[in-house]
């Protein structure tokens, strides 16, 4: 499975195939991930809470 997921010219038939290896490949991304810090979170958070909350707002340090 881990090889599959790895092989970037692997061609999968169905869209459900193609998505898993992408999330997989964004997930191995360690320079991307590092570069974004906790900001992909911190704006579901914000979605989640809603635009309009009441509540503190998160900050990154």
């Amino acid at each position: 499975m881990k090889h599959l997921l790895e092989n970037k010219t692997m061609n999968f038939s169905s869209a459900a195939e193609h998505k898993a290896q992408s999330y997989y490949q964004a997930c191995m991304n360690e320079s991307k991930i590092a570069d974004l810090g906790a900001k992909p979170l911190q704006e579901l958070i914000e979605k989640v809470r809603g635009r309009n909350s009441s509540g503190p707002r998160i900050t990154s340090t």
